[in-house]
């Protein structure tokens, strides 16, 4: 499980491994004491992130609803034209967490029919054709991360160049 921790300071190295040794790995900071967290199955921090946590004090921690996982353009249906396909199904960019494989990615989307991957562009970012109406299923799988439109093609426009020739 993936959740959003939320310390009383930020975290030291020291922290960190004592976080580790608990079953709690701690993935990126999000901002000053928050962090994405992974919890090791069968750890201590899978029965009670507390008392994992040791001294350190947890002001909170918890799932990030779907919602919170989606590019507000998704909800808005901004995707750029050239992102549209007939069938009605759109291409987005997925970011899953760092401590998802390609494997375990794989079985996830696996599970949606009808999401089909285009591409990996990173070893945790790739490029997903799907209805739109499954991006919420699809962004509320536990290994992703986040998910948002491909973004619009970049047109040269070189003004600089262009006068010059002129």
């Amino acid at each position: 499980r993936h959740l959003l921790m939320q310390f009383k300071h930020s975290l030291t190295p020291t922290n960190l491994e004592d976080l580790q040794a608990q079953g709690l790995k701690v993935l990126s900071a999000v901002s000053g004491s928050v962090y994405w967290v992974a919890i090791e199955p069968g750890s201590v921090a899978s029965q009670d992130v507390h008392q994992a946590a040791g001294n350190l004090v947890i002001r909170s921690a918890g799932l990030l609803p779907t919602q919170y996982k989606i590019a507000k353009a998704i909800d808005d249906n901004d995707f750029p034209n050239h992102t549209r396909y007939e069938d009605g199904t759109v291409t987005v960019h997925v970011t899953v967490f760092e401590d998802v494989s390609p494997a375990q990615t794989k079985q996830v989307l696996a599970r949606l029919e009808s999401v089909r991957v285009l591409e990996w562009m990173a070893p945790r970012v790739l490029v997903v054709r799907t209805p739109p109406a499954v991006i919420y299923q699809l962004a509320d799988a536990d290994q992703v991360k986040w998910v948002e439109p491909v973004p619009p093609l970049t047109e040269a426009n070189n003004a600089t160049a262009a006068m010059r020739i002129k």
